[in-house]
């Protein structure tokens, strides 16, 4: 006697398509690394910035951190992605949209950060601006709400240096990223080792 398949009614079919997703999204490679990392970063940019900014017998380009920065970024990243690749990562449709969001955030603001230096405004607003919207489709990617909440105060960030005088800017950048990056960096990597 065959055993014979039975065909999966549309019910189950979705039932199946649904529980791949859902492993799939568990399954996103991010343990928090990265917002601690930047977060950390882009908190002593601004806070050096802001205090060397506002002592004037500094001879120190208070911008320097900001030109540090990514460098030391850059360099952090590239190891800790060359010690993650030694272990299987894993891909699916949800990391390459989660690498692919930050891909894109890499390159635009660089382009952004020159665009609005030649124009001869603050780059503070825009890369407030884009850095929430990277985060918010991060959070959702990863369904982890403390993220979307870390989006919202960049954002509140990018909204209250729209009306502030400049030299306010690094600073205003510091405790936004702390609050937005910082806690919800901190909460997904305790959640993930829990």
């Amino acid at each position: 006697m065959e055993d014979k398949e039975q065909p999966f009614s549309p019910a189950d079919s979705l039932r199946v398509i649904q529980q791949t997703i859902e492993v799939a999204k568990r399954r996103v490679q991010e343990n928090g690394f990265y917002l601690l990392l930047w977060g950390t970063l882009v908190v002593i940019a601004g806070l050096w910035d802001f205090f060397i900014g506002w002592n004037s017998k500094n001879t120190i380009n208070p911008h320097l951190p900001w030109m540090l920065m990514p460098i030391v970024g850059g360099v952090a990243t590239i190891v800790y992605e060359i010690r993650r690749q030694r272990t299987h990562v894993e891909r699916n449709t949800f990391n390459t949209l989660y690498g692919m969001t930050w891909l894109g955030y890499g390159i635009t603001v660089p382009l952004l950060i020159m665009y609005v230096l030649k124009a001869d405004l603050s780059p503070t607003q825009p890369i407030l601006a884009m850095t929430g919207f990277a985060l918010f489709i991060s959070g959702l990617v990863l369904q982890f709400r403390p993220i979307i909440g870390g989006a919202v105060v960049i954002w509140v960030g990018a909204l209250l240096a729209i009306f502030t005088e400049p030299v306010w800017h690094s600073l205003i950048m510091a405790v936004a990223t702390g609050i937005g990056y910082l806690i919800p960096g901190y909460l997904l990597n305790r959640s993930k080792r829990v």
